[in-house]
């Protein structure tokens, strides 16, 4: 009997086998549409935080520093510039990154054949 499941068990494909390590098939990303400049958000973080405790000042050089040229958003740069909810907030991330999860998982799947 155990020869039988072993013949059976080495007859089948490679793809098949149980012990074979996962491989990675396709990779591809998604953006969000709106391109933030990181100097037009640290001029606009300077307006945020100005009546916040030590105001811009005491955030500049996390702006500065960062090494950040430019930064993807699904909003546009004066959205943050609005007051908005945590409900809205959060809400707007969980549909846009749902989006963007479906479209790179689509893209992947075509790529993967």
């Amino acid at each position: 009997m155990r020869q039988a499941t072993a013949r059976s068990q080495e007859a089948l494909p490679r793809d098949n086998d149980r012990t074979s390590p996962p491989r990675l098939a396709a990779l591809t990303t998604a953006w969000p549409p709106h391109i933030l400049r990181q100097e037009d958000v640290a001029a606009n973080g300077a307006e945020m935080f100005a009546t916040t405790h030590g105001g811009f000042e005491r955030l500049a050089p996390i702006y500065r520093n960062a090494l950040i040229d430019t930064r993807h958003s699904c909003v546009p740069m004066d959205w943050y510039l609005q007051p908005h909810s945590f409900a809205e907030r959060n809400d707007l991330f969980l549909e846009h990154a749902v989006a963007l999860m479906a479209e790179s998982t689509t893209s992947a799947l075509e790529q993967a054949g």
